[in-house]
Parts: C-alpha cells; sequence; structure tokens
C-alpha cells in the first residue's frame, strides 16, 4: 500500500499532530454482517436519516458512519458506529479513513463506501458487493457518478494505492483514481443505477476556487485532467500508486508529514 511516503502498511510513530482528536459514537454496535457499507458524510446526516431507514434496520447491512462534519446530529442516531473526525478531512480522506477501518481494524477484505445522500437499497448494496473483487471497482450510478456509491477490496486498494489527499475537499479525486486503476492493470465499472438517486449535498458547498485548484492539480500530476502521463508529474521515479504530499494540503492543513485521514487513524488506534 503506497500513501503519501513510500512505506508498505499503516503509518508508525508519526506522532499526533494539529490536536487530532477523533470522536466514537455508539461503536461497540458492529456487527460482522454480511455487507460491510460505509456512509461519509459532512452536512447530510439529517437528510440520510429520511431515506436510509431499511439500510439500518437490515439484518445483512452493516453501516458504518465518517463524519467529517462534526454534525450534531449524529449523537441521535445509536444503531450503528459514528466516527466522528477532527476536521473536515475532504472526500478522498473520508474514503481512506473508511479503508482504513474497514481493512486495518475490522479487517474486512471488502467493503462498499456511500455518501448521506447516495440512495440506495439492499438489491443495489447486494450487486455492487456480488460484483467488485480484487480486478474490479464497482460503482452504482451513471452519468460520472461512480464513486459516490462503490465497493473495492483490500488488494484493489492495496494495488492501486490510497485515495490522493491532496485534492482539496472534492472534485478530480475520481478522475485521479480512474487514471490510475487503469495505469495498475485493474478495472472500474457502473451498474448504471439513476444518478437521480445521489444528490451531491456538499458538493454545493464547494466553490469554483477548489475546484479549479483541483483540477489545475490534475493538469499538474497527469498532464490532463482525465490523464495522460504514465507516471505522477511524468517522473519515471515515482511510481503509478504513489501519493506524496504537495503544497495544496500543507497550505489548508498546516504543518503535517502526511495524510489527515492517517493522522484520525492513528489517533483512532
Amino acid at each position: 500500500m503506497s500513501w503519501c511516503l513510500p512505506i508498505i502498511g499503516v503509518p508508525v510513530g508519526l506522532g499526533l499532530q494539529n490536536n487530532i482528536y477523533m470522536k466514537i459514537l455508539n461503536k461497540d454496535t458492529w456487527k460482522p454482517k454480511k455487507y460491510l457499507v460505509f456512509i461519509t458524510t459532512y452536512c447530510g446526516l439529517e437528510y440520510f436519516n429520511t431515506w436510509s431507514y431499511a439500510a439500518r434496520n437490515s439484518e445483512n447491512i452493516q453501516l458504518v458512519v465518517i463524519d467529517s462534519g462534526n454534525q450534531e446530529v449524529a449523537k441521535h442516531f445509536t444503531d450503528f458506529p459514528i466516527y466522528q473526525a477532527s476536521r473536515n478531512i475532504g472526500c478522498a480522506g473520508c474514503w481512506n479513513l473508511a479503508a482504513n477501518i474497514g481493512f486495518n481494524l475490522y479487517r474486512a477484505d471488502k467493503i462498499i463506501i456511500g455518501q448521506d445522500d447516495a440512495m440506495f437499497d439492499e438489491n443495489i448494496i447486494q450487486r455492487i458487493w456480488d460484483e467488485t473483487n480484487d480486478e474490479w471497482l464497482v460503482g452504482a450510478y451513471d452519468r460520472g457518478f461512480t464513486y459516490a456509491l462503490f465497493g473495492i477490496t483490500r488488494t484493489f486498494w492495496n494495488t492501486v494505492g490510497v485515495f490522493d489527499e491532496n485534492f482539496l475537499y472534492s472534485s478530480y479525486e475520481d478522475n485521479d483514481y480512474i487514471h490510475r486503476t487503469r495505469l495498475l492493470g485493474k478495472n472500474w465499472k457502473s451498474l448504471n443505477y439513476s444518478a437521480d438517486l445521489n444528490l451531491s449535498l456538499a458538493g454545493r458547498t464547494l466553490g469554483n476556487n477548489i475546484r479549479e485548484i483541483n483540477k489545475n492539480y490534475m493538469i499538474e500530476k497527469w498532464g490532463h485532467f482525465e490523464g495522460v502521463y504514465p507516471t505522477p508529474f511524468n517522473d519515471p521515479s515515482i511510481p503509478a500508486n504513489e501519493c506524496r504530499l504537495h503544497t495544496n494540503l500543507t497550505k489548508t492543513y498546516g504543518s503535517i508529514d502526511t495524510f489527515p485521514s492517517f493522522l484520525e487513524f492513528e489517533n483512532l488506534l
């Protein structure tokens, strides 16, 4: 598994930085059910409550929430674990935190990652689960919203690498991962459920400035916003699955030596 430094495995001994204090609610409600589904959220937990009744009461679905918005409403949920990050770690950060918790804490070999506003039922979850394997990352929605709800295995994540948290908050982190997936001989697909099931609540709060910063970083890293370089920054010495800290991140989060989600996970351990 490559992350911000060429080291294999979970980071050890980095030291907590910038007062990283994750809160964990309902941690004892986790059970080893058939489908392990992480829900990432920044501002939409109340909306999640309006549509998720069936999933919350399914005998087959174990929900786990990653809350990077420290939402007050979280304390009203009591039937699944909620991990509240100390600060907004962005879309890629939430995906990495879900993967670290799923693969390295719960010891799962496969997980599904969704969003508070990405609606699904058990049939959709079953299809994603059944078609996701070490060669295929499988998303639910059409029209480019594959990563709003997707399945991924431990081996796939270890091979393609962690999600690049240098993409601030949200936008273009999926373009990066799609390009890396191709370069590393893996595959992705959408099951073509309607993207109308996804409201993009958090995306509506994103300013054009952040999108422009992320687009420019994607072009700097891969030569085009859809990716053309065979290695990051067109540097043959950098493996395709390696993500190094960029000034985008340190300008936003201060003096850190690894991705914010990894600091949160170290604190959790």
